[in-house]
């Protein structure tokens, strides 16, 4: 593109900044910043959609803190970029920074309590991460309707669960699978959250019926 004197824009960045992703970190890493430097050459870091796409490259390449300086300059960061860097935070280990992000959103949606939840897991902390979602669960927003938990929330929270003493665990994972099973269209993901979580509890007769049930519903739509 630079060979033929085409000019790269605030749209080209973006797309170039998510195929770095699938490189390993190291190599990311020179690729971003690389492109790094042609953003602030062209003058286009001014852009939200640039920057937040540059932090989801620094999160994989394992730079935090270039992650943290592309954010800072954002002037108004909104919920999407505040997003990606809980998620920079869950992957690269700070939930400190983490929390401090998450307390510092004036909205936040169903993908920031989930990536808190999932980066609290992740870094070995799964009794936060319990908290965490029974905070989401009382907030005014779900109690209103305005949000409410997605797939990968009861994929991570299920997940979190199987660190905890095993009558904690059960406890809290047959309370969020009687509310999936109210409020929510059992995804294949959710069904084997659910069979994964209770197989590890070592309970198989729920796991077993969990499956089942799966079975008996796909079969029932013609999916088998």
């Amino acid at each position: 593109m630079l060979f033929h004197r085409a000019q790269p824009n605030s749209h080209t960045f973006p797309s170039l900044s998510k195929a770095a992703v699938y490189f390993p970190p190291c190599l990311a890493s020179y690729i971003g910043k690389n492109l790094h430097s042609q953003v602030l050459r062209r003058g286009v870091l001014g852009d939200p959609y640039v920057c937040t796409s540059f932090i989801g490259l620094y999160s994989h390449a394992g730079e935090l803190g270039c992650a943290r300086k592309v954010f800072d300059e954002i002037p108004e960061p909104c919920v999407v970029s505040y997003n990606a860097m809980l998620d920079a935070c869950g992957k690269n280990g700070d939930m400190g920074l983490g929390f401090l992000m998450f307390s510092h959103m004036t909205y936040r949606d169903v993908y920031s309590w989930t990536s808190m939840i999932h980066g609290y897991m992740k870094n070995g902390c799964s009794e936060v991460a319990a908290k965490f979602f029974e905070k989401m669960m009382v907030h005014e927003d779900v109690k209103r309707g305005l949000l409410k938990p997605n797939e990968a929330t009861f994929v991570s929270i299920l997940s979190s669960f199987t660190f905890l003493d095993v009558d904690v665990a059960l406890y809290l994972g047959k309370q969020v699978h009687a509310y999936m099973v109210k409020n929510e269209e059992l995804s294949v993901f959710m069904t084997t959250a659910l069979i994964a979580f209770y197989g590890k509890m070592g309970c198989l007769v729920y796991a077993s019926k969990v499956f089942d049930a799966m079975v008996r519903r796909r079969f029932a739509l013609g999916m088998l």
